[in-house]
């Protein structure tokens, strides 16, 4: 493989031995990945080196998002929903350790690629020792001292071999004498003949460790557009919570004014006291509503704020969100078959099932692969100068090559393995049919679910206009005399729980739709949040 090495590129005031010894051993390499030798960063560069690896994986599928740990600073006033969603994707320390899970990843990438290049090693030895006897009540001894240094790297090549180059000497030096140094290099090159040469294994660490980063990235997608998806939910809970609160009010200061004439009549004789009775107790349950009402709202304004990365007793003040649901036509944008046609596109979680049965499938061909027979060519060169000392010139050159065949005469292992490798890649098979009719299902019944929200929303537009108008009607019968407070109350609480039930169905409505959009692909987080 290489020229027979002579003394003279191997004395060590030459430097130029080495240099062209790391040429021959990694040229070949080098020249076509040359991104893929870089080291394992330091600490204070891991971050940047990490997003470039990331940046590279996104590349394959651009509607991944950016893993950026970049704090957004709150500031004061109130808060959109945009702003709010930015707040806490940017600093909710859960979403902050799915992004610092997606980097570490990339740094394992960008250490698998590391090891593609040169693998340096380097060791330094010493020992003194002496050797004594004893005669005659007399000892004498003789002392040695010994040093071994050691500089080599072995390189992985492109068809599954590897080249291994160590440069080295030993000093050996007896008692107070000129010590004697022998330098020595060797270089050695592996390379299986068989099995398509190993070239699949050699690139199968770098496929893993790049479908694995892509993975990362894929979940964390996922991620946070549920995350984002929880955070509308709270947000516009809270906002319903507020609506339901200005509801119970105009309820209670209704019923307040009815107790007024509910007293007011029994004075004069013209009511009963069960009449006044019963307006109060409605009027306390309304009140104890509030108070129900009040305490989860405080609740969730606390929890709300802890999503966001502040603290519980932070004020937040929330700028209301029109839910679109007054457009009740959503469902006419997912027509059944094109909506589940592109979920299963589209869907991240679906990709990778998908990457994990090829990935599989290769798997099960290396383990059919160690059944067969191996046959590699080894191939060494070794030169040593027996001593430096006086001038001496004396060299041992030795060259070696040779075949190594390995018949496959007990292969229980390999097949063991092999059984688990089919089996896994059923398993994968299964899974990822499965995970295809899931979601396939879930967007059928999401897009079912749309309907008939839409079609409750209706229905509750026309029980709200209803009992508001029953309300009136109650009012004015009463105010005539012609209807008990009863009859009132009970045409009053029909009205609020109308207008509760109507909110309620708009927020269920809405992040149905939410749900739609994130399983085709369509839900729109950066640069801020788009309904």
């Amino acid at each position: 493989m290489t020229a027979p090495l002579t003394f003279r590129s191997l004395r060590p005031r030459s430097g130029s031995a080495l240099a062209v010894l790391v040429a021959i051993a990694g040229a070949g390499w080098f020249s076509s990945h040359p991104a893929e030798a870089r080291g394992v960063p330091k600490p204070e560069q891991a971050e940047a080196l990490a997003l470039e690896a990331i940046d590279e994986i996104r590349r394959l599928e651009p509607s991944l998002p950016r893993p950026d740990n970049v704090p957004v600073a709150v500031g004061t006033g109130p808060i959109h929903l945009a702003k709010a969603v930015e707040i806490a994707i940017a600093n909710n320390p859960t979403m902050q350790t799915r992004r610092e899970q997606v980097r570490t990843a990339a740094i394992n990438y960008i250490a698998t690629q590391r090891g593609y290049g040169p693998q340096w090693r380097a060791t330094m030895t010493g020992q003194a020792r002496e050797v004594g006897s004893r005669f005659n009540e007399e000892r004498t001894a003789i002392q040695y001292f010994e040093s071994q240094q050691l500089l080599g790297f072995t390189q992985k090549l492109p068809y599954g071999g590897s080249i291994a180059l160590d440069l080295g000497g030993a000093l050996t030096q007896v008692e107070s004498r000129p010590g004697d140094y022998s330098p020595r290099v060797v270089l050695s090159l592996n390379q299986p003949l068989l099995r398509r040469a190993g070239f699949d294994l050699y690139r199968e660490p770098l496929v893993e460790a790049r479908l694995n980063l892509l993975d990362a990235l894929r979940n964390y997608k996922l991620q946070r557009e549920d995350f984002v998806i929880s955070i509308v939910s709270d947000y516009v809970s809270i906002q319903n919570i507020e609506q339901k609160i200005a509801i119970n009010k105009e309820q209670g200061a209704a019923h307040d004014q009815l107790i007024r004439r509910s007293e007011a009549f029994f004075e004069l004789g013209l009511e009963s006291e069960m009449e006044v009775l019963r307006a109060t107790q409605e009027a306390l349950l309304v009140r104890q509503q509030r108070i129900d009402l009040q305490d989860d709202l405080e609740n969730r304004r606390e929890l709300f704020a802890i999503t966001l990365g502040l603290t519980p007793d932070a004020k937040l003040e929330l700028v209301p969100f029109p839910l679109p649901a007054t457009n009740r036509q959503f469902r006419v944008q997912f027509d059944p078959q094109e909506t589940v046609a592109d979920a299963l596109l589209n869907r991240p979680d679906l990709h990778t099932a998908a990457d994990a049965v090829e990935e599989n499938r290769r798997r099960l061909k290396y383990a059919k692969r160690n059944l067969l027979p191996d046959l590699d060519l080894n191939l060494s060169a070794n030169a040593r100068h027996l001593g430096l000392r006086e001038g001496d010139t004396a060299i041992r050159e030795e060259y070696t090559a040779g075949i190594t065949l390995s018949l496959p005469l007990e292969r229980t292992r390999e097949r063991v393995q092999l059984f688990g490798a089919w089996q896994t890649l059923k398993q994968s098979e299964r899974l990822l049919h499965f995970a295809r009719a899931n979601l396939a299902a879930a967007v059928h019944r999401r897009i079912t679910r749309m309907a008939s929200i839409e079609n409750a929303l209706e229905l509750q537009d026309l029980v709200v206009a209803n009992a508001r108008k029953g309300a009136k009607v109650a009012a004015f019968r009463f105010e005539r005399g012609q209807a008990s407070n009863r009859s009132l109350l009970e045409a009053k609480n029909t009205e609020a729980r109308a207008l509760l039930r109507n909110l309620d169905l708009q927020l269920s409505h809405y992040l149905n739709y939410l749900q739609i959009k994130r399983d085709i692909g369509q839900l729109q987080i950066d640069p801020v949040f788009q309904p």
